[in-house]
Protein backbone atom coordinates (compact mmCIF):
# COMPACT_ATOMS: atom_id res chain seq x y z
CA UNK A 1 0.00 0.00 0.00
CA UNK A 2 1.60 3.29 -1.15
CA UNK A 3 0.84 6.58 0.92
CA UNK A 4 0.03 10.08 -1.03
CA UNK A 5 1.97 12.31 1.44
CA UNK A 6 2.24 15.29 -0.17
CA UNK A 7 -2.02 15.20 -0.25
CA UNK A 8 -1.38 14.16 3.50
CA UNK A 9 0.47 17.33 4.33
CA UNK A 10 -1.58 19.69 1.98
CA UNK A 11 -4.74 18.52 4.11
CA UNK A 12 -2.95 18.59 7.10
CA UNK A 13 -1.68 22.41 6.21
CA UNK A 14 -5.41 23.06 5.38
CA UNK A 15 -6.56 22.71 8.54
CA UNK A 16 -3.90 23.98 10.48
CA UNK A 17 -4.51 27.24 8.66
CA UNK A 18 -8.21 26.96 9.01
CA UNK A 19 -7.19 26.52 13.00
CA UNK A 20 -5.20 29.59 13.10
CA UNK A 21 -7.96 31.47 11.13
CA UNK A 22 -10.80 30.83 13.39
CA UNK A 23 -8.39 31.39 16.54
CA UNK A 24 -7.55 34.85 15.92
CA UNK A 25 -10.98 35.92 14.60
CA UNK A 26 -12.04 34.09 18.55
CA UNK A 27 -8.99 36.13 19.91
CA UNK A 28 -9.90 39.34 18.19
CA UNK A 29 -13.95 38.82 19.34
CA UNK A 30 -12.61 38.42 22.92
CA UNK A 31 -10.16 41.61 22.44
CA UNK A 32 -13.59 43.42 21.05
CA UNK A 33 -15.54 41.95 24.00
CA UNK A 34 -13.04 43.74 26.58
CA UNK A 35 -12.86 46.99 24.91
CA UNK A 36 -16.62 47.40 25.33
CA UNK A 37 -16.82 46.03 28.90
CA UNK A 38 -13.99 48.69 29.46
CA UNK A 39 -15.58 51.33 28.03
CA UNK A 40 -19.28 50.47 29.62
CA UNK A 41 -17.63 50.20 33.25
CA UNK A 42 -16.04 53.85 32.69
CA UNK A 43 -19.46 54.77 31.68
CA UNK A 44 -20.89 53.18 33.88
CA UNK A 45 -18.82 55.08 37.05
CA UNK A 46 -18.92 58.73 35.64
CA UNK A 47 -22.61 58.41 35.47
CA UNK A 48 -23.37 56.95 38.76
CA UNK A 49 -20.58 59.77 39.56
CA UNK A 50 -23.17 62.56 38.49
CA UNK A 51 -26.01 61.35 41.01
CA UNK A 52 -25.77 61.50 44.59
CA UNK A 53 -25.29 58.28 46.78
CA UNK A 54 -28.58 58.35 48.26
CA UNK A 55 -30.46 58.94 44.96
CA UNK A 56 -28.23 56.19 43.44
CA UNK A 57 -28.97 53.58 45.54
CA UNK A 58 -32.75 53.91 45.45
CA UNK A 59 -33.32 53.29 42.24
CA UNK A 60 -33.98 50.38 39.40
CA UNK A 61 -30.73 50.78 37.86
CA UNK A 62 -28.08 51.00 40.07
CA UNK A 63 -26.06 47.65 40.21
CA UNK A 64 -23.18 48.69 42.62
CA UNK A 65 -20.29 51.34 43.34
CA UNK A 66 -19.01 49.59 40.19
CA UNK A 67 -19.94 46.86 37.03
CA UNK A 68 -18.53 43.80 37.32
CA UNK A 69 -17.72 41.49 35.11
CA UNK A 70 -20.60 39.01 36.11
CA UNK A 71 -22.77 42.02 36.08
CA UNK A 72 -21.97 43.07 32.62
CA UNK A 73 -21.90 39.67 31.38
CA UNK A 74 -25.58 38.88 32.43
CA UNK A 75 -27.22 42.48 31.20
CA UNK A 76 -24.45 43.53 28.18
CA UNK A 77 -22.70 40.66 26.84
CA UNK A 78 -22.74 40.45 22.94
CA UNK A 79 -21.23 37.22 23.25
CA UNK A 80 -22.47 35.49 26.51
CA UNK A 81 -26.42 35.01 26.96
CA UNK A 82 -27.47 34.17 30.70
CA UNK A 83 -30.22 31.98 30.73
CA UNK A 84 -28.45 29.66 28.59
CA UNK A 85 -25.47 28.92 30.58
CA UNK A 86 -25.33 25.97 32.46
CA UNK A 87 -25.79 27.37 36.16
CA UNK A 88 -28.63 29.60 35.07
CA UNK A 89 -30.89 26.99 33.68
CA UNK A 90 -33.27 26.10 36.58
CA UNK A 91 -33.44 29.82 36.97
CA UNK A 92 -35.11 29.85 33.06
CA UNK A 93 -37.33 27.32 34.17
CA UNK A 94 -38.28 28.65 37.05
CA UNK A 95 -39.40 31.96 34.79
CA UNK A 96 -41.47 29.35 32.72
CA UNK A 97 -43.40 27.92 35.62
CA UNK A 98 -43.87 31.56 37.41
CA UNK A 99 -45.51 32.76 34.36
CA UNK A 100 -46.84 29.43 33.41
CA UNK A 101 -49.00 29.48 36.70
CA UNK A 102 -49.58 33.40 36.28
CA UNK A 103 -51.35 32.76 32.87
CA UNK A 104 -53.56 30.34 34.52
CA UNK A 105 -54.45 32.31 37.54
CA UNK A 106 -55.50 35.13 34.90
CA UNK A 107 -57.22 33.38 33.14
CA UNK A 108 -59.14 31.60 35.73
CA UNK A 109 -59.93 34.39 37.39
CA UNK A 110 -61.73 36.09 34.47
Amino acid sequence: MEWNTESLLQKLQNVDDNLQKDNIEDVEQDLLEEQRYQTMKNNYKKFISSYSQAYIEMSDWYLGPELTREIYDNMFSLRKNHYLRKENIPELYGLFIFFTMLNASLQTSV
